[in-house]
Order: C-alpha cells, then sequence, then structure tokens
C-alpha cells in the first residue's frame, strides 16, 4: 500500500513538474518568436535609416535656402560677402 501511494506521489510529481518546465518544444516556440522580433527590428531600423536621410537632405535644402535668402536679400551681408571675395575694397 506504502509502495502503491509513492509511485502516485511520484507520477503526481512528474505531471506536475512537466506542466510546470518548459520544453524543448516551447524553447523552441521561444527562439522562433525571438527571431522574428530580431527581423522586424532589422527591417524597422532600415526603414528609420531611410527615414532620416531623406530628413537630412530635407533640412540640408531648407538650409540652403535660407542662406541664400538671407545673403541675396539683405544688401549689408551682400556687401560683405563682396568684401570677402575681394570684388569690392
Amino acid at each position: 500500500m506504502a509502495v502503491q501511494r509513492k509511485i502516485e506521489a511520484k507520477e503526481e510529481l512528474r505531471i506536475e513538474l512537466r506542466s510546470e518546465l518548459a520544453t524543448k518544444e516551447d524553447l523552441l516556440a521561444v527562439k522562433e518568436d525571438l527571431l522574428a522580433v530580431r527581423e522586424d527590428l532589422a527591417k524597422l531600423e532600415g526603414s528609420l535609416r531611410e527615414d532620416l536621410v531623406k530628413l537630412d537632405k530635407k533640412f540640408s535644402m531648407y538650409f540652403l535656402t535660407i542662406i541664400f535668402t538671407v545673403i541675396f536679400l539683405n544688401q549689408n551681408a551682400l556687401e560683405f560677402l563682396a568684401r570677402i571675395l575681394g570684388l569690392i575694397k
């Protein structure tokens, strides 16, 4: 009778531990999910880099436009630039 209870207790513990602990299948599923997340992150990183390049080009154009506007619409700045270049003494 005691041996039977021991066997039942061991079996019950074995079943409980298997349900509590991660199995190889669980670990493989987690690894697959992790790989999928890494791929998504790589795609997002590439997308962000493309967006940053576009913004950099846009701000460069804005900067050049502002410099052009300030220099050629401001008479004093135009005169200063001419003196620097040696066109006016």
